[in-house]
């Protein structure tokens, strides 16, 4: 009998060990599992946060856009710290730069959301008045063939830079017209010889001509009692405002002041002067503008025809959907008057913007101060810069 309880003691220290080492390793494995469980909800979290933290980017990047179409030649410091759904605009910039007939707008948004922060760097194209009118741009409705073979000369003001001669179409210059200016034509140019500066035959960014808003002048017109419903004539004077001449407008005279005047058509039967170089008048037509051997200064836009013949000089800048010269017609451009004095009034199809890049510049945050319950830190993002597509890239350590 004693034998027997000598034999069955061992087994049962041997069952007792076994069991202690099972609970061992269970414990063990729950550790590893809840440790693991932890990690990945904090990984989880992070990468909503990054989520989110994008698209609050995103949302500083169309916040921007939506004012560049409101208003193309806004340039400002744009928004810091605006709250967005749970998260933070961090800040948008904008800068812009001159890109021929149109200006780029460099976008750089940087959005929060918890611990995460993205950053987007937008590039995009901008359509607006001011630039076209930076010289000659004729955009027909259908592409056209320009044929200059007169006696046409088109140039900057004394100490003028940046002057654009742009063509919906084809370009050819002949006889003894002259552009010293850079040329861009959405189709072939002819005649480079006479083309003093760089030409850019079939340009992508040659836009279609603008929309007027019609019921924005005659509010406006109305609003300062310079509507008139039929015909006008005026010569020269005190110009200020918005004017409507819902007839033919016939305008000559030396003026002072800024002021436009838009009508269904324009005759400038005399010449057309302003009273101090700060003096400037912009002439709006629904279809055509004719000059007949006067000196206008004036920023023109035609939605049907420019016709000048004769001795007909223009000083300012020329936006039409054709053009029609003959005689000696001279064409001298200040991309500074349009650039001061933006007209209002006018859309694009587009919205006036076309996008050119979109990326993410990644990674952008350090995540070295996540903590765990214990205190311990458990790893993070870098805090390196990188740039590439709209994918993300994580550089852990």
């Amino acid at each position: 009998m004693q034998e027997r309880k000598k034999k069955i003691f061992p087994e049962q220290g041997q069952a007792l060990i076994l069991v202690m080492l099972v609970l061992l390793v269970l414990a063990l494995l729950g550790a590893a599992s809840l440790t693991l469980t932890g990690t990945h909800g904090r990984t989880a979290r992070y990468q909503r946060d990054l989520m989110q933290a994008y698209y609050t980017a995103e949302a500083g990047v169309e916040r921007a856009l939506i004012k560049i179409r409101e208003n193309p030649s806004w340039n400002s410091e744009v928004f810091s710290r605006v709250p967005y759904a749970g998260g933070e605009i961090n800040e948008v910039r904008l800068t812009k730069t001159s890109a021929g007939i149109v200006t780029r707008a460099e976008i750089n948004s940087v959005g929060k959301f918890g611990t995460a922060q993205k950053t987007l760097e937008v590039k995009a194209l901008v359509y607006s008045v001011s630039d076209l009118l930076k010289g000659a741009s004729i955009l027909p409705g259908e592409p056209l063939n320009l044929r200059l073979t007169g006696n046409l000369s088109l140039s900057g003001e004394q100490g003028s830079v940046g002057v654009i001669f742009a063509v919906g179409g084809n370009l050819e210059v002949s006889g003894s017209s002259e552009i010293q200016a850079d040329v861009y034509a959405s189709g072939s140019i002819t005649g480079r010889d006479k083309i003093t500066g760089s030409a850019y035959p079939y340009y992508q960014y040659i836009p279609p001509f603008p929309a007027l808003d019609e019921l924005y002048y005659k509010d406006e017109a109305q609003r300062t009692g310079w509507y008139y419903s039929g015909n006008r004539n005026f010569n020269g004077g005190a110009y200020s405002g918005i004017y409507f001449v819902d007839g033919t407008l016939t305008i000559s005279g030396t003026y002072s002041g800024k002021a436009i005047f838009v009508a269904r058509s324009i005759e400038i039967d005399g010449d057309l002067k302003a009273n101090t170089p700060n003096d400037l008048l912009t002439l709006i037509s629904f279809s055509d503008v004719d000059i007949k051997n006067h000196e206008v200064k004036a920023l023109i836009i035609a939605a049907g025809a420019f016709r000048a013949q004769g001795n007909a000089i223009l000083r300012g800048g020329l936006l039409a959907q054709n053009m029609d010269v003959s005689g000696n017609v001279n064409i001298y451009c200040n991309p500074a008057l349009a650039a001061q004095n933006p007209p209002p009034g006018f859309s694009f199809g587009s919205g006036g913007v076309k996008i050119e890049s979109w990326r993410e510049q990644f990674p952008v945050v350090s995540w070295h101060h996540f903590q765990s319950h214990d205190g311990i830190v458990r790893g993070g993002m870098n805090g390196h810069s990188a740039a590439g597509g709209r994918g993300r890239v994580f550089s852990c350590g």
